[in-house]
């Protein structure tokens, strides 16, 4: 443990905190090492049993621990290593610390941590101290404080962490990185982004509408701003030659929440969230981004992507693109020749396999970073100080909608770093060809 923690602190020391220039290629199997490593879940609900299932099928990978503070999860875990043909592995379980005698054990290299939101932190932090290598679901934090909590950790134990955002790793998002390399669309100069999705109310029973009102609406905040902005800070360079400066959020009311409290009579209370939340962020390039979080109502799903740039726009909710350097007038065309055109090879190969569903693939993507990132021990594509970054945005925008839209100061997570990394066209993270 002592050897392979003095290796950590020496990795982050080279890596995050002088460069934050991951050395992994985006989704590109970048490193090809052909020996195994030991893997450990902590958390047994639908996104660890996943991620289990999918390391089940790599060879590279030994299952070796599972643990959840609920025994039938644990069971599951059981019987799909079984089913499997793997090995049985260490099963923990019974109360909310049993995940300690996981991260004790010597022979787990990284640890994925798939529990629900409130815990994550606490578990990250002690998995550092153990000198795991760490990959976890978003947000990787709920609070201003515990961002902080998360950076002072990872820099005293120098243990890495990579956030599990798979819809960075979406065919589009990945072709229009591409784009962006090949600077397509000139001097980008304002981003879009949102959380849309159809809730299917008219299927939830009580129990399950009072879960979602009490859990994930009790804050006036955008409460998930990852699925759009992980891309987007992606596609911007946040952490590497720019950074997020100032936050702003708006709200409206919340008159879907209020007509569903009075149809299903539910636990609704006065600090609610409206039901659509805008936040705009300004970056230190002078670049705009909107977030829109309409997770209270009952609309398409949709990332509602949208990038605008000098020289072209493409705006993926629309299914359209203009390129002015290519067209006499100003028109819009549709996206998929573009997308085809700048498509990354990961996703060609994909066609040539068609073993498993888009949105498998697009979980397998993420992981493989994730797992080559633990096996060389280096900065993954998505690390420590993005995690906090990302999660900062919804206790910022929580203070920003209780001030009446105030401008809200974004805290530098790299201490200054950030203005002396690699841009796009020299960084391994976004190298995608």
């Amino acid at each position: 443990m002592d050897s392979r923690r003095s290796f950590v602190k020496k990795g982050v020391l080279l890596g995050s905190v002088l460069s934050l220039t991951p050395d992994i290629a985006f989704g590109s199997n970048f490193l090809n090492f052909s020996e195994k490593i030991n893997i450990g879940i902590i958390g047994l609900g639908d996104q660890g049993l996943s991620m289990l299932s999918l390391l089940l099928n790599r060879k590279d990978v030994n299952v070796v621990a599972l643990c959840d503070s609920d025994v039938k999860s644990v069971e599951l875990g059981i019987e799909s290593l079984k089913n499997s043909g793997k090995k049985a592995a260490f099963t923990f379980s019974g109360n909310k610390q049993s995940y300690l005698d996981l991260l004790a054990l010597k022979e787990v290299d990284a640890v994925i941590i798939a529990t629900p939101h409130q815990t994550r932190i606490g578990i990250a932090i002690d998995a550092f101290t153990a000198g795991k290598f760490v990959g976890m679901e978003v947000p990787a934090a709920n609070s201003v404080e515990e961002c902080f909590d998360l950076i002072k950790s990872h820099e005293q134990n120098g243990s890495q962490l990579m956030i599990m955002d798979d819809l960075m790793f979406r065919r589009d998002m990945m072709a229009a990185m591409n784009m962006l390399k090949e600077n397509v669309f000139g001097d980008v100069f304002h981003f879009k982004c949102s959380y849309q999705r159809n809730q299917n109310i008219g299927s939830c029973d009580q129990h399950n509408l009072n879960n979602w009102v009490v859990n994930s609406h009790s804050k006036n905040a955008d409460v998930y701003p990852t699925s759009g902005i992980a891309a987007i800070a992606n596609f911007a360079e946040i952490n590497r030659g720019n950074r997020f400066e100032t936050l702003s959020t708006q709200v409206s009311k919340s008159a879907f929440l209020n007509q569903l409290n009075k149809d299903y009579q539910l636990q609704l209370n006065a600090e609610s969230s409206g039901d659509v939340l805008t936040t705009v962020i300004k970056t230190a390039n002078d670049q705009s981004i909107v977030i829109a979080y309409e997770g209270n109502v009952d609309s398409v799903k949709s990332m509602g992507i949208k990038i605008q740039g000098s020289t072209g726009i493409w705006d993926r909710q629309h299914q359209s693109i203009v390129i002015e350097s290519e067209t006499e007038s100003v028109k819009y065309t549709a996206d998929s020749v573009y997308l085809e055109k700048y498509d990354h090879k990961n996703w060609k190969d994909f066609d040539q396999q068609l073993v498993v569903t888009e949105s498998e693939y697009m979980k397998h993507l993420s992981l493989d970073a994730f797992i080559q990132s633990a096996k060389g021990n280096i900065n993954p594509v998505l690390d420590v100080y993005d995690a906090a970054t990302l999660a900062v945005i919804a206790p910022l925008s929580d203070l920003s909608i209780a001030n009446h839209g105030a401008l809200q100061s974004f805290p530098d997570f790299t201490s200054g770093a950030w203005a002396f990394s690699k841009g796009r066209k020299a960084n391994h993270r976004i190298q995608t060809v």
